[in-house]
């Protein structure tokens, strides 16, 4: 079971991907994982053609993308600066990785 920050950032992921892509992308699976702390999976489709890897734990955001079968960091698929660490799951931090992954997706 999430916290009320688990939750809430939960929320604000959706509510972020809806608005960064509107219907370019959607959610396929949300996996809320058992743990004794706040941790959860989520895969959507981007252009019907990319497949990314949305994982939290504790406050940290990390984002892939799915190339042969497997999951690759998006800090490995490009030279930008990419937030890292708790400020990941900052609102601006979020749509900041969102915009970097979206010029790599469209760069592939």
């Amino acid at each position: 079971m999430l916290s009320e920050e688990g939750l809430m950032h939960l929320k604000l992921l959706k509510n972020l991907i809806q608005q960064f892509w509107r219907c370019n992308a959607r959610i396929i699976n949300e996996e809320l994982l058992n743990a004794p702390f706040d941790m959860f999976k989520m895969n959507i489709i981007i252009y019907d053609k990319f497949e990314i890897l949305i994982e939290y734990d504790r406050s940290i955001i990390g984002i892939s993308i799915k190339i042969d079968n497997n999951f690759i960091n998006l800090r490995k698929l490009t030279d930008k600066e990419t937030i890292k660490g708790f400020e990941s799951s900052e609102k601006d931090s979020i749509l900041h990785n969102f915009k970097i992954l979206d010029d790599v997706l469209k760069a592939m």
